[in-house]
């Protein structure tokens, strides 16, 4: 369900934090949905997986501030060199720039077009890709250019990952993401 306002993102932002996240663009205000099991499943193993490689940081449920809206991805991935670290060497409360990597993992009761839309809006903030990880069906949609590059299932290696991110990332395959699903 979305909220129209006039407000601006000064005054979304002046808001409390609710919980699940509340998410802002363009006057609109919407609420993430509450996540299940499978979904903190994969968000822990995704941030893991991207944690492992040693290029930079994943942070779960992390609020991005970007010029006309605040958003929240399951997964924010940066690397070293775009980590959202102000001047002073500490975290900033929220980054102002789009996340290297942007993750959005579908619940059951999601609109798929709706979080496709929000992979695009990431990709077009400067995101060099967007997953989107739809359990029900073991497959990741990934977005690149503000347009679906490719749906990925199976052992294979993602190759726009490895394009952008190294051999290294050679080992986030869809298996090994969506074998968070299996205890």
């Amino acid at each position: 369900m979305a909220i129209l306002t006039d407000w601006t993102l000064d005054q979304f932002l002046r808001l409390p934090e609710a919980k699940p996240a509340l998410e802002f663009e363009s006057g609109r205000i919407t609420q993430k949905v509450s996540p299940t099991t499978d979904h903190a499943a994969l968000q822990a193993r995704l941030c893991r997986l991207f944690d492992d490689l040693g290029l930079g940081r994943a942070f779960p449920e992390l609020r991005t501030v970007l010029p006309t809206a605040s958003k929240v991805p399951d997964v924010a991935f940066y690397l070293t060199r775009e980590l959202p670290v102000s001047p002073r060497g500490r975290w900033l409360r929220y980054p102002e720039w789009a996340p290297t990597i942007a993750i959005e993992i579908a619940s059951p009761d999601q609109d798929l077009n709706e979080l496709r839309a929000k992979c695009r809006f990431f990709v077009g903030e400067g995101s060099r890709l967007a997953l989107l990880v739809v359990a029900e069906i073991e497959t990741l949609e990934l977005f690149a250019a503000s347009d679906v590059r490719g749906t990925h299932r199976g052992a294979g290696p993602i190759a726009a990952l490895v394009l952008e991110l190294g051999d290294k990332a050679a080992a986030i395959t869809p298996a090994t993401i969506f074998a968070a699903l299996y205890p």
